[in-house]
């Protein structure tokens, strides 16, 4: 078994070493960035992957536009849903007005204008790993046939993540990664923890991946 791990953060590589170093039957790729991880795709064959949903395009470069691109990208999804409502179950609907009520924004502009804010720091420096390149990441590894997760620190709707998810749901990928047990106790992703859960998790959509190729 061989996978593939993007996260920019060194603690949470860190905690994932940790916890693959005691798999002998997993063998893992680490990637910092979206160029690396891009690279990473390029030379090598993955059985699975596990995704952040921010991170840089590369590591110390400032450089967001491809940040803005993905931005653009899932401002236009939500909104297509959000004007075809036929074409999107109520599931999805709900979950989008309630993102809108718990960031107190009127709209989806309004929602991922505070990603794009969130690059750029109030001190006019670049903040890249802000990019939500996890979705643009999750698209090319889907393009390739390869079962993957997304992976956040902390919950997948707390924060800005809940764009994320509402993406995720849009394009029916699997349910966010963000570190619950499934008995309401939850683990930072700088705990080896995290990475077990992540894991398992991923281990079900492989095996699902395998039986409906059979």
């Amino acid at each position: 078994m061989k996978i593939l791990i993007v996260d920019d953060r060194d603690n949470f590589r860190s905690a994932a070493e940790q916890y693959f170093q005691q798999r002998t039957d997993v063998q893992v790729a680490y990637a910092r960035d979206y160029d690396e991880a891009m690279e990473s795709l390029l030379k090598g064959e993955y059985d699975g992957a596990l995704v952040d949903c921010f991170f840089p395009k590369k590591r110390g470069s400032n450089e967001i536009t491809l940040g803005i691109e993905a931005c653009d990208r899932l401002e236009a999804k939500v909104n297509e849903s959000l004007q075809n409502e036929n074409k999107c179950n109520n599931i999805n609907i709900q979950t989008i007005k309630l993102s809108f009520g718990r960031k107190r924004v009127r709209n989806v502009k309004e929602y991922v204008n505070l990603i794009r804010k969130g690059m750029e720091s109030y001190d006019h420096r670049i903040a890249e790993e802000m990019q939500p390149l996890g979705i643009l990441m999750a698209e090319e590894i889907e393009k390739k046939g390869i079962p993957f997760l997304l992976a956040t620190n902390g919950h997948h709707h707390g924060g800005i993540n809940d764009i994320i998810c509402v993406y995720q749901r849009l394009k029916d990928w699997p349910e966010i990664q963000d570190g619950y047990d499934g008995e309401g106790k939850y683990h930072e992703k700088n705990s080896p923890v995290f990475w077990e859960i992540a894991y398992k998790s991923l281990e079900k959509i492989l095996k699902l991946s395998q039986f409906q190729t059979i």
